[in-house]
């Protein structure tokens, strides 16, 4: 829950009226936009096809992350938003 209203903060930041939104994180946020769950690096989605994609605490799962990066970049219209939260640090001490 913090996370997705951090993320939610921090795109009404942009003071900007999102038409479209993406959410790539494991569960649906209470914000209004399409759910996809990721479960690989790709994305069912046409290019230019979202002005806002959100993704909280799900990156961290895929397995060749530029890749999912740049299909991410295609979904987004002109002037869309990516935001998105990973864990970092030393939070994965057991990948090491």
């Amino acid at each position: 829950q913090h996370i997705s209203n951090e993320l939610f903060y921090r795109a009404n930041s942009f003071q900007k009226d999102f038409q479209k939104t993406l959410n790539l994180s494991p569960r649906p946020f209470a914000y209004p936009s399409h759910h996809f769950s990721l479960q690989e690096e790709t994305l069912p989605f046409s290019e230019k096809s979202f002005d806002l994609i959100l993704s909280g605490l799900q990156l961290h799962w895929i397995n060749n992350l530029p890749h999912l990066l740049k299909k991410i970049h295609l979904c987004l219209k002109e002037k869309g938003v990516f935001l998105g939260a990973l864990w970092g640090g030393n939070t994965l001490h057991e990948l090491r």
